[in-house]
């Protein structure tokens, strides 16, 4: 097997100099990975957050709903009122499962991901250490 010690000071220059140029691009990588997982993350808890709004607002909704009807309230009314629960409704099911939504498993792959990057940055860097040590 090839060693360090086997090359030339070009070659060994060669090839400090490529595992610099990768570990600027692994690094860039891992920022953009980076920063996309947390933007997902933080949109996810602003959608929770939403959605618990609106729940809310379906909740009292139909409270108002039932006390029209218990009190025997005029139809049109009642009706009115069914349709501010529909369209409350429509706006719970628009947000589903948005773009931005993380699963556990998929969070859990995406960071081991980027641990993978962050352990082949490193690996260059020790051997660049050794480079300059030869």
């Amino acid at each position: 097997m090839i060693t360090l010690n086997d090359l030339t000071t070009e070659e060994l220059q060669y090839v400090r100099s490529k595992w610099a140029s990768e570990i600027t691009e692994i690094d860039k990588e891992k920022a953009r990975k980076q920063e996309r997982l947390d933007a997902k993350l933080d949109s996810q808890g602003d959608d929770a957050a939403a959605k618990a709004s609106l729940q809310a607002d379906i909740a009292h909704a139909q409270s108002v709903r039932d006390v029209l009807v218990a009190n025997n309230a005029d139809a049109a009314l009642i009706a009115a009122q069914d349709a501010v629960i529909a369209e409350l409704q429509s706006e719970l099911d628009a947000y589903g499962l948005s773009s931005s939504y993380v699963s556990p498993t998929d969070a859990i792959l995406q960071q081991m991901d980027l641990d993978e990057l962050t352990y082949a940055s490193q690996r260059r860097a020790a051997r660049i250490v050794e480079i300059d040590a030869i």
